[in-house]
């Protein structure tokens, strides 16, 4: 990659959120349908386990080709190269930027996914693969003939460029969530116009799961969102 390549560079290597807190403020169940940030992939891949499908979408082109990368991995059952993903990294020339420093920026993470995904956890999501979808799309593209009844934004709200206009980042998308739905955000707090702006998308807090989230969740102070209307 050149100082003059426009595209974004790889970030996240592995995530800082709680899954627990994700899997259980979401309440992932088997029936759902979920719209996901793709992040680290870390967040798709613990709620595929649980849900009946679910779609990744990020801005960030690199971000989903990692995501690919590590689907394939666990497709051949490269449940160590998934674990520590540096050497994938180093033999890609699209993704292996700086990655010591990658490295060093997700340690929690990656100390996170050792634990977490387990060589028979991951057994079980690559059982499910064929329900894991990376849209190389738009969010409100991505929409388009898809139905979903849950929803996971991570902390795009107020992150770098992201406001709430159309088009913008992802969160254009959680006013399609179904009637009933629910939307897992981690950093509410970021804007004070944004409870406000929830409310004008018919998104409630929905107290009892942002508390379990919460509760789970050493890092950041997510919510958790009903559709109401």
């Amino acid at each position: 990659m050149t100082l003059e390549d426009p595209r974004p560079r790889l970030r996240y290597l592995a995530t800082n959120e709680s899954l627990l807190a994700i899997r259980h403020g979401l309440c992932a169940g088997p029936k759902d349908r979920v719209l996901s940030i793709a992040s680290a992939g870390d967040q798709a891949l613990a709620l595929l386990e649980f849900v009946e499908k679910v779609v990744v979408v990020d801005m960030n082109p690199r971000q989903l080709r990692y995501v690919e990368r590590e689907v394939e991995l666990i497709l051949r059952r490269d449940y160590l190269s998934f674990q520590k993903p540096q050497v994938m990294l180093r033999a890609d020339p699209q993704l292996g930027f700086e990655v010591e420093l990658l490295e060093a920026f997700n340690d929690y993470g990656l100390e996170q996914r050792r634990k977490y995904f387990t060589h028979a956890r991951l057994n079980v999501i690559r059982e499910k693969l064929d329900h894991i979808h990376v849209s190389k799309k738009t969010v409100l593209d991505s929409l388009e003939g898809e139905s979903f009844n849950k929803a996971y934004l991570t902390n795009i709200i107020g992150y770098q460029d992201s406001d709430f206009e159309e088009g913008s980042l992802l969160f254009a998308g959680a006013n399609k969530i179904e009637l009933g739905g629910l939307v897992y955000v981690s950093n509410p707090a970021v804007r004070p116009q944004f409870m406000d702006f929830m409310a004008r998308l018919g998104l409630e807090k929905e107290d009892h799961l942002s508390e379990v989230a919460r509760a789970l969740e050493p890092n950041w102070k997510p919510m958790v969102f009903k559709r109401t209307r």
